[in-house]
């Protein structure tokens, strides 16, 4: 079951997220800083509050979002039967 929430009041946390349909899981959080403001980021940039907490994904634990590679073009969407055989 899905957990509710408040979709003006956002929450801290970690997130995997896809921009796409068919695109790799990129790294996404809201962090609380020493100054009690929130922020945001989406695949190692600052966005927007919403940008996370309206489209988050996977919630997922900080150390799993520390792992995670920062994608090249994440909002780029991959057709795997269309690539051609590397071999």
């Amino acid at each position: 079951m899905r957990e509710t929430r408040n979709i003006d009041a956002p929450q801290a946390g970690y997130w995997a997220m896809t921009l796409c349909k068919g695109g790799p899981a990129v790294p996404a959080c809201i962090e609380r800083k020493a100054t009690g403001f929130l922020i945001a980021k989406l695949n190692g940039e600052v966005v927007t509050l919403a940008d996370v907490w309206e489209w988050r994904g996977r919630a997922i634990t900080k150390e799993q979002f520390e792992r995670m590679p920062i994608i090249a073009s994440p909002r780029e969407c991959v057709d795997l039967e269309k690539l051609p055989i590397p071999f």
